[in-house]
């Protein structure tokens, strides 16, 4: 039983970051696609899918079962358990969004390219300018800001946004530790928002409503992630650029 313990104890680690080591170093394991060399968007996104789905109905009590008074500090364990699946799905289901969109917009120009490699993936993920304001207060727990142009950014937990735009705390040789580009849609979208995209369009394979899940993010969101697209993958510039601007026609 203490082995047992020990070996789940990373489910209340006090950073999230650190919980969150463990579950990317997991990954291969049930995704035999992130073993090779290289992998697309989609192979991606039917990894962070499947995380999404097991963090959906994982609950704390289910982590540790206390026997007696085994564990001695059930209660604290439990709390931080809580804590990090908390953080956990609202990240995963960032990274999700964010894939699915961008499996979405590759579809669209499946006639100059399609799916797209895992280089072009991580080269966007090195981007730190999504975020429209780079500097932000981490006051609270929680917050609405206004970003440099005016613009009010929704109600978003820090918490999440530090470990998407920081990083976890190790790197894997299959993804970088962070991810700029999810921690831009949070922030922008806010945590309703983004949970209900994750919910609603990338529940199944993201091709059959990538379109609709582009045409729920609002037109100078797009337009930016277009940008850096077009900047990243040259050989579909055009297409992308054309085929986003009928979705608004």
């Amino acid at each position: 039983t203490i082995l047992a313990y020990w070996d789940l104890k990373n489910f209340s680690f006090l950073r999230p970051a650190a919980f969150l080591d463990n579950t990317w170093a997991l990954l291969p394991e049930t995704n035999p696609t992130l073993r090779g060399n290289s992998y697309t968007f989609s192979e991606y996104q039917h990894a962070m899918l499947k995380m999404h789905r097991f963090f959906g109905f994982l609950q704390a009590p289910q982590v540790f079962v206390k026997f007696q008074n085994t564990p001695a500090n059930y209660s604290e364990l439990e709390r931080g358990t809580a804590r990090n699946l908390s953080v956990g799905k609202a990240y995963i289901g960032c990274k999700l969004v964010a894939s699915s969109l961008l499996v979405a917009l590759a579809d669209m120009t499946s006639g100059v390219g399609g799916d797209s490699p895992s280089n072009l993936l991580v080269n966007l993920n090195k981007h730190k300018d999504w975020t429209p304001s780079q500097s932000s207060s981490r006051s609270s727990p929680s917050t609405t800001k206004q970003s440099d142009n005016g613009q009010q950014q929704q109600h978003y937990d820090e918490i999440v946004y530090q470990t998407l735009f920081d990083g976890r705390s190790k790197e894997t040789w299959f993804d970088i530790p962070q991810s700029y580009l999810a921690a831009y849609l949070y922030k922008t979208l806010g945590a309703t928002r983004t949970a209900d995209l994750a919910s609603k369009y990338c529940a199944e394979n993201p091709l059959n409503k990538g379109q609709e899940l582009i045409q729920a993010i609002p037109q100078d969101t797009l337009h930016l992630i277009v940008q850096h697209l077009v900047k990243s993958d040259a050989p579909r510039s055009k297409s992308l650029e054309v085929d986003t601007k009928k979705l608004w026609c």
